[in-house]
């Protein structure tokens, strides 16, 4: 489940995503050995590349570019790049303060990024959208820290969304959101594909209609909606259609 916020550091997920990459398509993936990566590198390398992407593919047709990002994720047992922000102080317990660490150099990277972006491309449009994958894995301890461990699993059983909710945002360089209807304040991750194709104002094709009808029904619910009915009669529908195979 997703919380829109105006401001939030970048997040990354992988498994949601692929609704949209096996729907639209990705025609090229650059892994970590091609990027030749380091331990060091911080989100500004991931975006120096991304940069570079969209300056060599531009042209006469929208460019849409994934970045993963991981600098802010876990293990947060030891202090990632300590040449940077190394003052950083805020009274927590370590893992928090260097989750919030790591979080304060991926604003810093994002913003940069963004400032880029309007420089280098002053006549392109850029729609950007933000989200988180989960909660840091320390989150469920704190949550409610009266709760002893036996409490906290069985909220997670029930689906308690204290324990899933996490962020997603939306924003605009050079350009504005064409149609933001389907971003709710709360929705599953599955919908974010459709925030992004109506974000950008590209049509969509008779999957994302459909899943959009399940939007509106559910008020941003997807796989519990209707104890799970919805979500397994729309995969059922891109399975006949040929989307998903191999099952």
């Amino acid at each position: 489940m997703l919380k829109a916020h105006p401001r939030l550091a970048l997040g990354e997920t992988v498994r949601e995503i692929l609704d949209l990459i096996g729907r639209e398509g990705i025609e090229h993936f650059l892994d970590s050995k091609q990027l030749a990566t380091g331990p060091a590198d911080t989100d500004s390398f991931y975006y120096d590349h991304a940069a570079r992407v969209i300056a060599q593919e531009r042209g006469n047709a929208p460019v849409f570019v994934f970045v993963y990002l991981a600098a802010n994720h876990f293990p947060w047992n030891y202090h990632y790049r300590p040449d940077l922000f190394p003052g950083w102080k805020t009274g927590n317990p370590f893992e928090i303060d260097e989750y919030l660490r790591r979080q304060e150099m991926s604003v810093r990277d994002y913003g940069e990024f963004k400032q880029r972006l309007a420089r280098e491309f002053p006549d392109e449009q850029f729609l950007i959208v933000r989200f988180g994958d989960h909660q840091p894995l320390f989150a469920k301890r704190f949550i409610d820290p009266t709760l002893d461990q036996a409490e906290v699993a069985t909220r997670i059983l029930r689906r308690d969304p204290s324990y899933f909710t996490t962020y997603y945002a939306a924003e605009g360089v050079n350009f504005r959101p064409v149609d933001l209807s389907s971003a709710l304040d709360t929705l599953d991750a599955p919908y974010l594909p459709l925030v992004v194709l109506e974000g950008a104002g590209v049509p969509l094709d008779a999957s994302f209609v459909e899943q959009k009808k399940i939007l509106k029904r559910c008020h941003g619910l997807f796989y519990l909606c209707a104890g799970g009915a919805e979500a397994r009669r729309f995969n059922r529908l891109l399975i006949d259609a040929g989307f998903i195979k191999g099952l």
